[in-house]
């Protein structure tokens, strides 16, 4: 309850499947950052796709990391406060997203 913020990284993996095997484990984190972000408008999320998503393990993740894609039209996933980046083979490092979050964190 103390965090400012939620730093979310998303690859090719969702995680484990928690819930009775029914729900992936990033998908649930970034549902309960996202109810926190609306109890608590100073709170942040920071969200890497990485280049590694195009590999996605199953359906259910490749649908999820699309709407992240889209969702500034489409609505439902993001906040107006979230940080969405999509990494870009020779694009944008890890690292520049660290410092993304170390700025935003100071700020």
């Amino acid at each position: 309850m103390s965090a400012k913020a939620a730093v979310h990284v998303v690859g090719r993996s969702a995680g484990a499947l928690l819930r009775q095997g029914n729900a992936p484990a990033v998908h649930l984190q970034l549902e309960e950052s996202g109810r926190r972000c609306d109890r608590d408008p100073e709170f942040r999320r920071y969200i890497l796709v990485l280049a590694s998503h195009a590999q996605a393990n199953s359906d259910l993740h490749r649908a999820l990391i699309e709407h992240l894609k889209v969702d500034l039209d489409d609505g439902g996933l993001l906040r107006p406060t979230d940080t969405l980046v999509l990494e870009q083979p020779g694009g944008m490092t890890v690292q520049e997203f660290i410092q993304i979050v170390r700025e935003g964190l100071a700020a």
